[in-house]
């Protein structure tokens, strides 16, 4: 008798229909978000979408909650990829690294401000929510903690249309704020006396950096 490999049986062809379906249907809320924003994401118009019945949504989801939560933790996973990406591209030196991905998450969600709402701007709770400390890895320091909430606050301020001015004049604000933010966003601790091989370790906004 041959054994078939567990991704050849029909359990293994179930589960692959299965999550491929739950891949269209948020490929559907994602399109449905950025035309509307988070009041679009009805689950009658999102299985419309996909050619389902609204109860069929529930085969996939256990609640529209819990749709939201999934399409939100894949934004959210997409805005560390961005944000790890700018500070990977950047210069070694902790200022420059610090605007790297200011600019970088500033610029994300002036260009998708709709999935910004949804995972950074939706006090819900649940799944899909973005904490501040772990988007930037602060959350063991306050001082890093409260700087990146201010930039936060900056970029949120903008996105929602408070600020009432242009996106150059923002964007002139955004740096002028970051320029003063930066000695808590890149501070250096332990560092050894010049011209030795120490380790020298650098507090960043999201995480302790080992420069050897």
């Amino acid at each position: 008798m041959v054994e078939l490999a567990p991704g050849h049986t029909s359990a293994g062809r179930r589960e692959r229909r299965r999550s491929a379906t739950a891949g269209e249907i948020k490929e559907a809320a994602r399109r449905l978000l950025l035309a509307g924003g988070r009041p679009a994401l009805s689950t009658r118009e999102i299985a419309r979408k996909v050619g389902l019945s609204a109860a069929a949504i529930y085969r996939y989801f256990p609640s529209h909650d819990a749709l939201v939560d999934a399409i939100a933790a894949d934004i959210a996973g997409e805005l560390s990829g961005e944000i790890a990406a700018a500070r990977d591209a950047a210069p070694v030196e902790p200022a420059a690294r610090v605007r790297a991905v200011a600019r970088a998450f500033r610029g994300w969600a002036r260009r998708n401000p709709h999935e910004f709402g949804l995972v950074l701007g939706d006090p819900r709770g649940g799944a899909g929510t973005v904490h501040i400390g772990t988007l930037f890895g602060a959350s063991g320091d306050a001082g890093c903690l409260g700087a990146w909430a201010a930039v936060y606050g900056l970029v949120a301020a903008e996105v929602f249309g408070y600020l009432g001015m242009p996106a150059g004049a923002a964007g002139v604000h955004f740096e002028v704020e970051l320029a003063k933010l930066l000695p808590a966003l890149a501070g250096v601790e332990g560092a050894p006396p010049p011209g030795t091989a120490a380790q020298v370790r650098y507090r960043l906004g999201w995480g302790v950096w080992d420069v050897r």
